[in-house]
């Protein structure tokens, strides 16, 4: 496990880089699972690590109860 607080960059880069460091096979994110407007102002991490990451990623969205 790593922490990193108030760090600079980008949050998708940061679990890239990290992954790749530890050689990871599978890289498992939760997710707000916005859509539309919400996700266009609130950008998309998860989105963005699904589109570069090397290795498959498993996206789990958060329950409506939440």
């Amino acid at each position: 496990t790593v922490l990193k607080d108030g760090v600079a960059g980008r949050v998708a880069d940061l679990v890239l880089d990290q992954a790749k460091a530890w050689g990871a096979e599978l890289l498992v994110l939760g997710t707000h699972g916005r859509r539309g407007i919400g996700r266009l102002f609130m950008g998309s991490d998860a989105e963005s690590i699904v589109r570069q990451a090397p290795m498959p990623v498993l996206l789990v969205r958060a329950s409506a109860q939440s």
